[in-house]
């Protein structure tokens, strides 16, 4: 039986693996993350599960820092790779070495379906597949019996993946064998595999019969690093019509990543995750050097740099045999290096206010990426009532209103119509106008149709309402309600 927490278990399938019964199998959860169920009639209580569960270890037992930790900022020689790589093109190099010597990369692969799934290979084609960064969580299957069974063959196995991945992978094993080289990355949080293909159908209208290319980072213009990023998400697909098709979205603009990189799909794990620190669980630890420019900015042209932490004496020996095939290759301090990673110094990652409304709201909700806007503040909750009379009671009800929108996730705009009082609103000297500036978020003021659609385009919903707009006074056609309910 799992002694895990749902809360904490970061869903490494090293249980799934090494139950002797196979008791345990892997379900999508009602979040949509993958997650290990225990079939109780398989059940014979062992302890196996919960022995090589990483969550449960001390940490401290899986750490690999058996050297002075250093930390380079690199580029890989191949400028094809390097370009097709989300930042300096290493993953690649360390896996072409481990193919060249006859053996095996356990890397995450994004198939036809668009379910990311970490496959075993000895395939240089395959490597291609692995390269570049997929920001959804991955299927790690049967791979930890896999790298097992190569490892009992005296064969050298290199797996690249998220940090509690490769915690998941060493817990399972036990033993530390010598030719397995472990590589974690700079992991901000994992999502939910559904959201990638809500995403997609959302951009694409559902009018897709086969995906072509899925490209989360690609430098069409450039990779950025000063310090903001320049990449963009892209994707190439065949329509129903046969017709071949694709978009390009750079990363400030583009609604998946505003999801993930505002941690609102987080998983319950990733938030304050602990192996966000620099006594890492891996040989290596790769990712995207942010911020060189405040170090070296001769080390940035726009096309790519890797952060390389070398955490191991077996990561220092791989570092050094794949050296000649690096461009640049600079050790950087250290202390410096460390602190501008929040991946890696100890800050870690916290999920947004409204993850839990999120889910709670997700099944409910006829559009995951609708509700994304919603809950990001990008879609706005117009609200139009009569907050503008010099009246306790009319602000008192406007702003309980907007703080109980506010309450359930979403993010109230009032809406400043002003046609029906013409000459009397254009100026707002009452004493009500300092709580007003203080506590509503208002638009412009609207004196006619075209200027109301122009300040309502943001709002997906509109709420009116208020005594002052229903009162029986304002029940002919000529006043007020009628005119608050306009093309609504």
């Amino acid at each position: 039986m799992l002694k895990t927490k749902k809360t904490i278990c970061t869903s490494c399938m090293a249980c799934y693996a090494a139950c002797p019964v196979e008791a345990i199998n892997i379900i999508t959860d009602e979040k949509g993350f993958y997650a290990p169920v225990v079939d109780e009639k398989k059940c014979i209580h062992c302890g196996v599960c919960n022995s090589i569960c990483p969550m449960l270890l001390k940490k401290e037992t899986l750490v690999q820092n058996n050297k002075r930790q250093k930390v380079y900022a690199c580029t890989n020689s191949d400028e094809q790779v390097r370009v097709q790589s989300s930042s300096g093109g290493l993953f690649s190099a360390f896996a072409n070495y481990v193919l060249e010597n006859n053996g095996h990369v356990c890397g995450a692969v994004l198939n036809d379906d668009l379910v990311l799934r970490h496959v075993v290979s000895n395939n240089f084609e395959d490597i291609e597949k692995m390269r570049g960064s997929k920001y959804i969580q991955s299927y790690i299957g049967n791979c930890w019996n896999e790298i097992k069974k190569l490892l009992n063959e005296d064969k050298q196995v290199l797996f690249c993946g998220t940090p509690c991945q490769c915690a998941g992978l060493k817990s399972f094993l036990r033993d530390d064998y010598k030719k397995l080289i472990t590589i974690d990355l700079l992991c901000t949080c994992v999502n939910p595999p559904v959201m990638l293909k809500e995403y997609l159908n959302y951009q694409t209208q559902g009018n897709v019969s086969k995906y072509l290319n899925i490209n989360f980072r690609d430098k069409i213009n450039g990779w950025g690093g000063n310090p903001r990023a320049a990449f963009s998400f892209s994707a190439k697909w065949f329509d129903k019509e046969g017709y071949k098709r694709k978009f390009y979205e750079h990363v400030e603009e583009n609604l998946f990543f505003k999801g993930f990189l505002e941690h609102l799909w987080m998983k319950d794990s990733c938030d304050s995750c602990i192996f966000m620190v620099n006594n890492r669980v891996s040989d290596l630890t790769l990712g995207d050097f942010w911020c060189i420019n405040e170090f070296d900015s001769s080390l940035n042209d726009n096309k790519g740099l890797s952060f390389v932490m070398v955490n191991s004496i077996k990561g220092d020996y791989i570092f050094e045999k794949i050296k000649n095939k690096l461009n640049i290759c600079k050790e950087v301090d250290f202390n410096w290096a460390v602190n501008t990673q929040s991946t890696v110094n100890g800050v870690g990652m916290k999920k947004h206010k409204n993850t839990d409304l999120f889910f709670k709201y997700e099944s409910k909700h006829y559009s995951k990426m609708e509700l994304t806007k919603d809950l990001l503040g990008i879609n706005k909750v117009g609200v139009m009532t009569f907050d503008f009379s010099v009246n306790f009671g009319a602000q008192l009800q406007a702003w309980a209103l907007c703080e109980k929108i506010k309450e359930l996730g979403f993010s109230p705009k009032i809406i400043h119509w002003s046609e029906h009082h013409l000459y009397t609103l254009g100026d707002e000297k009452d004493s009500m106008k300092p709580f007003r500036d203080k506590y509503f978020s208002r638009s412009k003021a609207c004196y006619t149709q075209e200027e109301l659609l122009s300040q309502t385009c943001d709002c997906n919903k509109i709420i009116i309402g208020g005594d002052q707009v229903f009162r029986v006074w304002n029940s002919s056609k000529d006043s007020s309600i009628y005119r608050y309910l306009g093309d609504f």
